[in-house]
């Protein structure tokens, strides 16, 4: 899992130092990182990691009280959760949520929110 987790970060902070850089200034929805992307976020997280031997699937969820709020993260062939954009949801929707900028592991309160 270790090797996965530096996959991830590394992924993770490469997207971040172009936001800072403002490279993707013109570039929706990578314009707002991390809100908004998570679904090309985890297409491209899925070639990349596939192109280093892990294979994924992707999870798209949506809210169990809010059908119109969606979000979408990968989970590998044994059930491990990677989510480099729930942070997106810190401070929004759960009071006690926390997250970092990379989820690897369990479900966390964020998935479990969605039904797929």
């Amino acid at each position: 899992m270790n090797k996965l987790y530096n996959l991830c970060l590394s992924f993770r902070k490469a997207i971040e130092r172009a936001y800072v850089k403002n490279e993707f200034i013109k570039l929706q929805p990578f314009n707002k990182f991390p809100n908004d992307c998570c679904d090309i976020a985890c297409e491209l997280l899925a070639q990349y990691l596939k192109e280093n031997g892990i294979e994924t699937i992707q999870i798209n969820g949506t809210n169990i009280h809010d059908p119109l709020w969606h979000h979408v993260w990968l989970t590998t062939n044994n059930g491990i959760v990677i989510d480099i954009t729930s942070d997106q949801f810190v401070g929004t929707l759960l009071e006690s949520f926390e997250s970092t900028s990379v989820h690897i592991g369990d479900e966390g309160k964020v998935h479990r929110i969605f039904s797929y």
